[in-house]
């Protein structure tokens, strides 16, 4: 039987959680033809995670403050992250997005150009060397992530546009599908794990997600 190559990714601590749950039910048998991976802000998330082994999580933030990183950057990137707003600049990015969608692109730019996708680019390599298959035959990929805190909706169209030019110049493969699995505010807020004062931010998240 063939199977198509398949790359499920996680994107911040709800969207990392379910496909470490997700992986978890995957046979023996059949992982090695999916890849699997999780990117997150906040190191505490991380450590929770049970059936992700290191090399499949990218912890996209560093050491660095939001304000220290700034200084670093290309000058291009205050073109849309909000630099202005003084009290950004000593958020620690090991700390998570907080909700701030600005913050969790900032940390997944510095990852890219600290060469920390570097495990992802392996995973992907090596389901492509056990399905045997022709470098123009498919391949898919799904992304799990909430669009309500600031990880997963910071960077779920930033990580889609990543895999298609990463699969279609790297790997040589042009009918690729990118499918997400998005949850939304009501997810958390009818469950009552989200109450309060941030009912309107997680709405605000998802609505300019959506937009």
């Amino acid at each position: 039987m063939a199977y198509i190559p398949t790359i499920l990714i996680g994107l911040g601590g709800l969207g990392s959680y379910i496909v470490d749950q997700v992986y978890g039910w995957i046979p023996e048998e059949r992982r090695n033809f999916v890849a699997i991976h999780a990117f997150d802000t906040n190191v505490n998330d991380i450590a929770k995670l049970k059936n992700l082994k290191k090399e499949n999580v990218t912890q996209t933030s560093t050491n660095w403050t939001v304000g220290e990183y700034l200084r670093m950057a290309d000058p291009s990137v205050k073109d849309w992250f909000p630099h202005e707003q003084t009290e950004l600049s000593r958020k620690a990015l090991t700390d998570g997005a907080g909700q701030i969608r600005a913050v969790s692109r900032l940390a997944y730019r510095a990852a890219m150009e600290s060469g920390k996708l570097g495990n992802l680019h392996n995973s992907i390599n090596h389901i492509f060397r056990e399905t045997g298959e022709t470098p123009t035959s498919s391949a898919r990929v799904m992304i799990v992530s909430s669009l309500v805190g600031g990880t997963g909706a910071g960077i779920f169209m930033q990580t889609a546009m990543y895999m298609r030019d990463l699969l279609e110049l790297e790997f040589h493969r042009k009918n690729v599908l990118i499918r997400g699995a998005f949850m939304l505010p009501d997810t958390l807020v009818l469950s009552n794990v989200i109450q309060g004062d941030e009912i309107d931010s997680i709405r605000a998240n998802a609505y300019a997600c959506v937009k």
